[in-house]
């Protein structure tokens, strides 16, 4: 499988992430810059009566060959054993403000830059399960956008608010759940410095635009 979105931001204050998605912030949220996988993170999910809750996830479902499973491909997420259960009954939204992806220059040095929508909140479509007495999630991806396709060929779907509630809804139909996911083309993108690499970096030094 393609990594795609190995990192991503969440650049909101606790009573920011309320106003955008409806919801608290889950006990102990801040700010990130730098999320990766296997770390916790913010989902939005409906509790059991079926009302909205943000709480912490581990990023990546049970690891195969030794690596955790951080994205599920769109096109194949109904039917891949791995994920087809988690998508009929199992659906989040991944909150984020950005991610961040690696092009490859010539002479094969990687080039670290953040997509974006203007710093618009954004959502990804993600699913989750259980490993064990933990409960993760991954993100699910799609072809690029023609915006985006210089710096990877896939992106990681990202849901309209207006469709938010189509993707958490129990009932909600396959057909109109695969009809959601597509490419944004809204994306914008700019470099970053490569100390986004390290997972020990974490602050907002890691958002500014490179000259």
């Amino acid at each position: 499988m393609t990594i795609v979105c190995g990192r991503y931001t969440l650049n909101l204050r606790s009573e920011s992430f309320a106003d955008v998605y409806g919801v608290q912030a889950p006990l102990g949220f801040a700010p990130r810059f730098n999320i990766a996988p296997t770390q916790p993170a913010p989902v939005l999910r409906p509790d059991p009566d079926g009302v909205l809750e943000a709480i912490m996830l581990r990023w990546g479902f049970p690891a195969v060959q030794g690596r955790p499973l951080i994205n599920a491909r769109s096109e194949t997420v109904v039917e891949k054993p791995s994920f087809r259960t988690a998508f009929r009954s199992r659906r989040v939204l991944v909150p984020n403000t950005g991610y961040y992806e690696w092009q490859t220059l010539e002479g094969g040095k990687k080039q670290p830059h953040l997509l974006h929508v203007a710093q618009e909140p954004l959502a990804f479509a993600g699913i989750w399960t259980t490993d064990g007495d933990l409960e993760c999630f991954t993100v699910l991806t799609t072809a690029a956008g023609e915006g985006t396709r210089a710096i990877h060929d896939r992106q990681p779907v990202i849901l309209e608010p207006e469709t938010w509630q189509t993707w958490l809804a129990p009932d909600a139909s396959p057909r109109d759940l695969t009809a959601l996911l597509h490419a944004d083309e809204r994306l914008e993108m700019y470099p970053v410095k490569s100390t986004v690499g390290s997972v020990k970096n974490d602050d907002v030094s890691l958002l500014e635009r490179l000259n």
